[in-house]
């Protein structure tokens, strides 16, 4: 799942790409690791809903409708908002709980989002995250014994840097 700041890079390189402008490092990271999923994931790369929103503004830009094309929209499950609150608990802002909530209780095509990667620039809630997550696994773990299936067997996103996908 491509988090707003790695899309906002994508769309940027695109328009200058488009205009035979240089790029930023940053920019040519998230377009290669864009490439990368397209070719390699096919069909499964996902946005929350927020991120759709904002695009959907831009939509009569070209390079906004050829990501919207490409782009799946991870939606809230029934669980999505009390793991979110666990997760401000921990610690994590709003945008963050909600993020990795939607990691853990999302679902696209109806089905819930498995082995997630949250890809994101944000690189204190990458850090925060490996620090916090023993302890996020074991919160999940007390939270999941009282759910139903198909949520019992949910499991914790990974979230990484774009780099980390070349």
């Amino acid at each position: 799942m491509l988090d707003k700041s790695v899309v906002r890079r994508i769309l940027n390189a695109l328009w200058r790409l488009y205009q035979d402008k240089e790029l930023s490092l940053e920019e040519t990271i998230s377009l290669a690791a864009f490439e990368w999923l397209l070719q390699n994931s096919p069909g499964a790369i996902a946005i929350s809903e927020a991120t759709e929103n904002i695009l959907k503004r831009l939509r009569n830009i070209p390079q906004t409708a050829l990501l919207l094309r490409e782009l799946k929209t991870v939606t809230p499950s029934k669980y999505f908002r009390r793991w979110a609150r666990r997760l401000r608990g921990l610690g994590y802002t709003r945008e963050d709980a909600k993020l990795l909530s939607l990691g853990t209780f999302g679902m696209y095509e109806e089905k819930l989002v498995e082995g997630c990667k949250i890809i994101t620039y944000d690189l204190r809630l990458i850090n925060k995250y490996k620090l916090d997550y023993d302890r996020i696994q074991l919160e999940l773990e007390k939270m999941r014994r009282s759910l139903k299936p198909p949520y019992r067997i949910v499991g914790l996103p990974k979230v990484v840097a774009p780099e980390s996908m070349l």
